[in-house]
């Protein structure tokens, strides 16, 4: 038994890259059931206090869900990060194994907290979800497309396409509708945040899907994950312009897309809006504290399980 070790694993379509500790020499099993099964195995006897796990768009899925479901504490971190810590030490050369120490690394500088893997309900409405975004924006292209295109045979073959992606988007928004019907506690979190002004279903799904510690952590915490919270760049005396960077794109998206629409329709945060920019704000800089404030009021009606009420503006 080992328990202070610290696994990294490295995931590619092909394989997984581990290293037991961030000197251990590396070794590699298929990305396939029976090597995932095998890399579980080898875990269990190892007992490590930790396993850290780049996210690789949807690759590492299986053996996450595997480790966790063996009892493994298992972080999934981002790959850009470990990357930082790599260079940051001089580690310029890149290859799957030198990433599998790095990650043993990571986990050992950072201390990454437990990644819980999504359930397949969860995993089927962020796909959902996404599936949406997408059609979003191919029908965006060829909206543009048609703008551009002659009359002719083209255009009316751009014209069918818009037609046929509009439909598609339609039977998607059923489904996430449905997913969300067939679980109670979707469903009633989903009618108190669609009782908010400017929230509608696609965000309450993203939100539900992307972001479901929406009623679990402080306000400075779900403003980080969804990277809405201005993060300092100050030295010495000189006191650096307040940013946004990282968290979670999807969410953001949403958000901006919701606080615009309520600006544009004089409801509840365009009063804000309108008095930061009045006081000297720059426009983007007021729509971001306008997306972190509506995100702070929807964590508020999930917390306390209700709908919209007109004194949440004070909140």
């Amino acid at each position: 038994m080992q328990p202070e070790v610290i696994v990294g694993i490295d995931v590619s379509g092909a394989q997984l890259d581990y290293a037991v500790g961030e000197d251990g020499k590396p070794c590699h099993v298929a990305n396939s059931p029976r090597g995932i099964a095998s890399l579980v195995k080898r875990m269990r006897v190892l007992a490590p206090r930790l396993i850290v796990i780049e996210a690789t768009g949807g690759l590492e899925r299986a053996a996450h869900v595997a480790l966790h479901a063996a009892g493994l504490q298992v972080a999934k971190v981002n790959a850009r990060h470990v990357r930082y810590l790599a260079k940051a030490v001089g580690q310029m050369a890149k290859t799957d194994r030198i990433d599998a120490r790095m990650l043993a690394k990571y986990g050992r500088v950072a201390s990454p907290r437990v990644s819980v893997p999504r359930t397949e309900r969860e995993s089927e409405l962020a796909a959902l979800v996404a599936r949406d975004r997408q059609l979003g924006e191919e029908v965006t292209r060829e909206k543009l497309r048609l703008k551009r295109a002659q009359p002719g045979v083209v255009r009316e073959d751009i014209a069918d396409a818009l037609t046929q992606l509009k439909t598609r988007r339609r039977a998607i928004r059923k489904l996430i509708t449905k997913v969300i019907d067939a679980e109670p506690a979707w469903r009633e979190a989903a009618t108190h945040l669609v009782s908010a002004p400017g929230v509608g279903l696609l965000t309450a799904a993203t939100l539900l899907a992307y972001l479901p510690e929406l009623n679990k952590e402080s306000p400075k915490s779900i403003s980080m994950l969804a990277g809405v919270a201005p993060i300092n760049k100050d030295s010495g005396t000189h006191q650096g312009v307040r940013r946004i960077w990282g968290g979670r794109m999807i969410v953001r998206r949403v958000l901006f897309m919701a606080v615009i629409t309520m600006i544009r329709r004089g409801k509840w945060l365009a009063v804000r809006y309108q008095a930061m920019v009045a006081a000297g704000k720059k426009k983007k800089v007021a729509i971001v504290a306008c997306m972190r404030k509506l995100l702070i009021c929807l964590g508020v009606l999930l917390k306390q399980r209700r709908a919209w009420r007109d004194e949440q503006t004070a909140l």
